[in-house]
């Protein structure tokens, strides 16, 4: 099953749940709590890996951002990939998790195969 609108294309492969963003998307907190309820269907009521490919997005407000590190917003995830456009992102991204502490792995990736062998260690057997 796929589920795709303006902004975010979403699906399950292998066990880990993708999300990619589509060009120019701006995610504000609508959207990104119709993310995460789509996320939540998709997980079928077990938590699962996360990949969100947001290298083509335009940005992610503040609200939207926020809301996304609540129980709320970590619901069924195990962990999260996330893929940036360049490595000073990805770098400044990594440093600033650490001092967020959020509940579940997250880490920032500028390569995907990485970012999926990374993912590999929560998948449940």
């Amino acid at each position: 099953m796929t589920i795709e609108d303006e902004s975010t294309k979403i699906w399950l492969e292998n066990g880990i749940i993708h999300f990619e963003y589509k060009p120019g998307a701006i995610v504000n907190l609508e959207v990104q709590k119709k993310n995460i309820q789509d996320r939540t269907t998709l997980a079928a009521g077990s938590p699962r890996p996360v990949l969100a490919d947001g290298r083509l997005a335009k940005y992610w407000t503040q609200d939207a951002k926020k809301y996304s590190l609540t129980d709320e917003g970590l619901f069924h995830a195990l962990a999260f990939a996330i893929l940036t456009a360049s490595n000073v992102t990805r770098v400044s991204l990594n440093w600033t998790v650490k001092f967020l502490n959020p509940k579940v792995p997250m880490r920032f990736f500028t390569n995907k195969e990485k970012a999926l062998e990374w993912l590999e260690q929560f998948k449940k057997i």
